[in-house]
Order: structure tokens, then sequence, then C-alpha cells
């Protein structure tokens, strides 16, 4: 800034008139008395050098200037010495001031900062440091000043500051280094900038240094570079594809699950468009969906289904705008949901949910059925019993033998239903295999090739003429499988199972834990695809021709079984590859098998029996056989009328046979009402759902016996007679 300038803006013009006015006034005095002379010249150096260390050079000079035109003027030659030593005073004077200045200037500027600011000379000693050094070092600047870094630093530390100084000289390039410091205890990260000092030669005669601490900035960047790693983690292992698109359309961000969707790296794909990546149908829909984004700045989503890597992929897109902090759309991101998964789980259930309404039409059905064949079977042993025409007694036995034929198969399609539990005892799988295999060994075909792999295994629990039957129809449907040469595995081991999501097909009741596994593999002519889901139904076959024509009931059956037991069954087939059936049966350490009577002879007696049945059938059967047997009827049509009518006739009453399902009250709730009315009350429980009737809910509840329909005049005649003996 201009010193005058200054000088007025501080008000000295009053003081620099002042001044000359007091050298004029001196000046005559001490001309009328020269005497004084010397005096005179004294005072007016005072004057002139606190002019110059108070108000500045400019100022000293015009009073000198001033005193000595003045002088001349009055011929004062023994002034010119005074004159002469005025200027060297004032011009010393003035660059004292100045260095005083420049120093000020100095200390300000490299103190004023927060950066560490430092010198060397070519001997690499401090001749230079600021108080932000002083301050982060706790050292004093004395303590520093012509010191080199090994008086100052640790040994370890100063061979590190001493290597980047002679660095610096040596090659005369300026340095960024990054370093570690130490600051009251405390590591800190510092940025310092080394450049050499140059003389007007251009050789380096010492070192300047400038160090920032950048530890917040370097944390920054650490939590930055986390947060970042963090992102790409969540990118690589997420289950979903994702992607980010710019407004071009290209993809310039995908993850790794984008690329396995594709068959492809993510290399491969970034940088390119939907127009290389899928057809131009798909392509085009996706370029549009994208510029909706853009132009609304809304979230949109479709649903595609496509082929992706020769498969089918069904998905639901999700794409949202990406802004940068102006609020402004620089990209869009999409997350891509994969139905393909979900789909076959929909399909699934939508399977489960039609083999549930299966059963329980086929459960229906034998039910009704088993109603009709039991009139048809007692009727005919009616006869049987009083016929006494031979011609005539062929064709009894002809209905009796249809009749059990179609009981037989009605007991088929029961298993399937797999609603109720039956009798069973602990059973060696591995026996049960090779027992029926041997069975059957001779009806097969010496092209087919037989490989067993028995694995130490536990025993299962189930009725033993329903696995025999399970295990026959796995080798039968195998064998029939093979229409040339091949070969059939059964395998056998103990598998732990906790999740059950990749069984398609599994009980309700299944509960982790051990399973047997019983696996049938064949290299036959495989399942087609198409019909794979249909297999395990009741009466669907592909065998619709010829001698060898099926009932569809070998696969249900299977399926029954396995299901009653609580286990779980997959498929694995292609066509023209090959099958394998897998099978998963609870593994049991022991259980408590369950004896059924024979009955052969008809056994008599004498009693009052109440029917208690919904089917006029029913009623009319038992007219015919219980007075054969000794035995007077009462029939009532449904749970609440028999419930009327034993409380009529409890007294007369020996025994109640009790229809299971009847439409207005059920047999169970039935026999709740009736064990009120008379806790000792005998029933015997009739039902057309056969032995697969929970028996150990029915015994806590109080009923020991049950009468499965069909049934002849021989078993009703048995179980009468156990019931009203043991009264």
């Amino acid at each position: 800034m201009n010193i005058t300038n200054n000088l007025l803006k501080k008000g000295y013009s009053a003081v620099y008139f002042i001044d000359v006015i007091v050298l004029l006034i001196l000046t005559e005095i001490f001309n009328l008395y020269p005497i004084y002379n010397v005096l005179f010249y004294c005072v007016s150096l005072i004057l002139v050098f606190y002019s110059t260390q108070k108000l500045g050079k400019t100022i000293s000079i015009i009073k000198s200037s001033v005193l000595s035109f003045y002088l001349i003027i009055n011929r004062d030659l023994n002034a010119f010495p005074f004159i002469i030593v005025f200027f060297m005073i004032s011009y010393l004077s003035y660059y004292k001031k100045l260095v005083q200045y420049r120093d000020e200037i100095q200390d300000a500027v490299w103190n004023v900062t927060n950066d560490i600011l430092f010198m060397k000379d070519i001997n690499l000693r401090y001749i230079g440091v600021n108080k932000a050094l002083e301050e982060f070092f706790s050292i004093d600047r004395e303590d520093i000043l012509g010191e080199t870094d090994f008086e100052v630093f640790p040994p370890e530390v100063a061979e590190i500051y001493n290597q980047g100084d002679l660095k610096i000289i040596q090659t005369k390039i300026p340095e960024t280094i990054y370093e570690t410091n130490i600051s009251k205890g405390v590591p800190r990260d510092m940025m310092t900038i080394k450049q050499p000092l140059l003389d007007s030669q251009g050789e380096v005669f010492g070192v300047f240094g400038i160090s920032r601490d950048v530890t917040e900035l370097f944390n920054v960047r650490k939590e930055l570079e986390k947060s970042n790693e963090l992102l790409e983690r969540i990118l690589e292992y997420a289950p979903n594809p994702i992607f980010v698109k710019n407004l071009d359309g290209l993809y310039v961000k995908i993850n790794p699950a984008f690329a396995k969707v594709h068959g492809k790296t993510v290399e491969e794909l970034e940088g390119k468009t939907d127009f290389e990546l899928f057809n131009k149908i798909i392509a085009e829909k996706f370029t549009e969906i994208d510029k909706e984004v853009i132009r609304t700045g809304e979230t949109q989503i479709n649903q595609t289904t496509q082929i992706l890597d020769s498969k089918k992929f069904t998905s639901v897109d999700i794409k949202s705008p990406i802004r940068n902090k102006d609020g402004e759309i620089t990209a869009v991101v999409g997350i891509v949901h994969d139905l393909t998964a979900y789909s076959a789980l929909e399909n699934k259930i939508i399977e489960s949910q039609k083999m549930d309404s299966i059963t329980n039409l086929a459960a229906g059905v034998a039910h009704d059925l088993n109603n009709i064949l039991s009139g048809v079977l007692g009727y005919a042993s009616i006869l049987k019993e009083i016929e006494k025409d031979h011609e005539n007694l062929i064709f009894l036995e002809n209905i009796i033998t249809a009749t059990n034929q179609a009981t037989d198969l009605i007991n088929k399609l029961m298993l399937f239903t797999h609603q109720y539990k039956l009798d069973t005892v602990s059973i060696d799988l591995n026996t049960v295999v090779m027992n029926t295999y041997e069975i059957i060994l001779p009806s097969i075909p010496k092209r087919i090739d037989f490989q067993f792999d028995f694995k130490d295994t536990a025993n299962i629990e189930g009725d033993p003429t329903q696995i025999n039957q399970m295990v026959m129809n796995l080798i039968v449907n195998a064998v029939e499988a093979i229409k040339k040469q091949g070969t059939i595995i059964i395998s056998t081991n103990v598998e732990e199972v906790h999740d059950f999501a990749e069984y398609k097909y599994i009980s309700d009741k299944s509960k982790p834990g051990k399973f047997v596994k019983l696996s049938v593999s064949d290299t036959g002519v495989g399942i087609p695809k198409e019909i794979q889901n249909r297999i395990f139904e009741p009466f669907f076959t592909t065998k619709d021709s010829g001698s060898k024509k099926g009932t569809g009931l070998g696969l249900a059956i299977i399926y029954g079984v396995v299901i009653n037991l609580s286990g779980m069954l997959s498929l694995h087939s292609q066509d023209n590859e090959g099958t394998t059936i897998e099978i998963y049966l609870p593994a049991v350490e022991s259980t408590r098998p369950t004896i059924i009577p024979k009955v052969d002879d008809l056994i008599y007696g004498k009693g009052l029996i109440l029917c208690i049945d919904d089917e006029a059938i029913i009623h009319d059967l038992l007219a015919s056989l219980l007075p054969k047997l000794g035995y007077d009827l009462i029939s009532a049509y449904g749970g609440l009328e028999g419930i009327e009518k034993y409380k009529e006739h409890k007294e007369n009453i020996d025994c109640i046979i009790l229809d299971l399902t009847m439409p207005d009250m059920d047999g169970r709730e039935t026999y709740t009402h009736l064990k009120q009315i008379d806790p000792q009350v005998s029933v015997i429980l009739s039902t057309g759902y056969g032995k697969q009737i929970d028996m150990d809910s029915l015994e806590l509840e109080g009923i020991k016996y049950v009468l499965s329909k069909p049934y002849t005049i021989n078993k009703l005649s048995s179980i009468l007679n156990k019931v009203i003996n043991l009264k």
C-alpha cells in the first residue's frame, strides 16, 4: 500500500506540517544565535530520525529536503555534512523499518496457516519453521532452528525425512509425500509437499516444505472405500440381478447374478445395450421403459418372459431413476426378480391342491362303492348259506369273487387317499426289497440287469402288505420302462432331512429328522415332461392298448403309501434318458405290531342291535343278516335319530353299529353324545374307508372294533360275538 496514502488515512498530515513549522522556527532562532547551530542540527537530526521511524521514508525525505533547501539559501556551508548525515540516517532508518515490516509479514503468513511450514539449508539444517510445526511436534522454535532432523526426531523418523530431502536436492523436482507422524502421542496422516529452494543461478541452497494434516480426509476416504467395498459386496452376493444404465442405454454396472442369468461374465456385458443382449422386441420394450423412467422420474415395474441362456426366464423388473446432488437424473438402476422359481413353486402348490382334490374324490367314491358292495357281498353271503342248487352256488361264488375283486381295487384306491393311519409294524426295508425282487425275478427279462447298493439303514414303520406293494410297483414300473437291454439300480441309505423345499410331493405330517431313502433308477425310455405332473394320479396310465393295459393305480399306490407314512418322494426323469424315483420314509427304532384276527366260521348269538347309518341299503342288509345270526335290529337314519332311539331303548340295546360318515352328524360326534348318555356304551364303527382309519385316536375315544365295508356275514358274526360277550 502507498505509504503517503496510508499516512493521510491515519491522520499523519497534521504531524508533518507541525514538524516543518517547528524546524523553520528553530532555524530562524538559531540563525540569530549561530553559536547554537550545532544544537539546531542535532535537534533536526532527531526530528528526521523520528519521522523516518514513525512516518516513513517519504515524509523524512521531504523534511530533510526542506531543511537542506533552507540552509543552502542561507549559505550555511557548515550544514552540508549534516545534510548528508540526514539523508543517510533517513535511508538506513527506512531500510530497517522495511526489514522489520518484511519480517512481520513473513511471520504473519507463516503463522496464520494451520499447515506446517519449514525451510532447511543445503546442509538440511532448519532455518525457518512456523508455529504450526511447533504445536504439532510440541517443540520450541529455538530448539529446532539450526538443527538437523537427527538432532530433533527419533532416528527412524529422521532417516525418512532426510531421504526425502536428499532426493529433492538431487533431482530439483518437487515431490508430494504421504506419511504418518506422531503428534502428542496420536498418529496423524500427513501430506507433505517438498520443493527445492533455488538461487538466481538455479542452484539449490535449501529445501522448503508444506505439510498438511489429512487424517480426517484419510478417514473419510477410508469410510468411502469401506462403503464402496460394502456396495461391491452387496452387488456381488445379491441373489437378484442388478444393473445400472446411463442415459445412452449402456450397461455401466451389473452384478454377477445379472451376468449368470445371461450365461456370460460381467466384463462381457458391461458397456453393452439392450439390443446387444436381447431380441429386438424385448430390447425395444426395455428401452421404452427406460425412457419412461427418465421422463417421469418415477419407478416403473414390468413383467417379462423370455429365453436367456437357452432357458425360460420369467421376471419382474423394477427400474428407478438415479439422481445427482442437483436432482438431475443421470442413470437408471434396475433390480430383476426371478419369478421362474416362484412359478415352479406355484405349480407345486397347484399340483398339491390337485392331488388333494383327487384324494378327496377317491375317498368319497371308495366310501360310496363300499356301501354298495356291502349289500352285494352281504346278500350273496346269505344266499350262499341257504342255497342248495350246485349251479346257483357257482353263480354266487362268482358274485362273491367279483365283489372281492372290486373290494380289492377299492382298497388299492384307498391306499392312494393316505388320509388314515394303518396298523403298522417295524419293517427292514432292505429285506422287503430283496424278498420282493426274488418273488418277481422269474418274470424279469434276462436283458435287464439289477444292481443293489444297500447302506447301513434303519427300520421304517408301516403296513407290510402296503410296503411290499409299493416296492413291487416301483420295480415293475422300472422293468416296463426298459424296452431293450438296460439296468435297474436300487439303493437305500439313511439321510438327515431338514429342508423340504426340493421335494415336490410331501406329506403335511413330515417332520425334520432321519429318513430311510429308497432310490430306484432305470435306464429306460423316461417319462415325457408334459405328463410328469399326472403320473401319480389314480387311473392315469400310458398303457392304453393291448393286453398290457394298466389300471393306473401302480404309481398312485406308491404316492398314497409314502404320503400316508409321513414321507416324501421326488421324480427325476428325462425323455429317453431314464427315470429315478426317490422315496423318503421316516426312520424309526421300533413300533408296536397290530394283529388282525382271521374270521372264517359263523358265530351265532342273541341281543338287540341299533344300526345308525344314513344308507338304506345297509339297513336292508343288516335286516337280512342279523336275524339269521340270532339278533334283533333297530334302525336309525342318521346320528340325531340314533341318539333319540338309544335314549328310548338303551336298557335293551346290546350293541350299536355306527357309521363313520353321515351328513347330519358324523360317527365321532354321535359317539360322543352316546357316551354322555351311557359311558359304557358298546359301539362297532362301520366305515367304507376300510382299514385306513386312525385306530390310535379311536381307541383313545373308546372304540375298539371297526367293521369295514363291505363285510360278509361271517365277519359280522365274529365282531358282534366279541363285543357282546365282553359286556
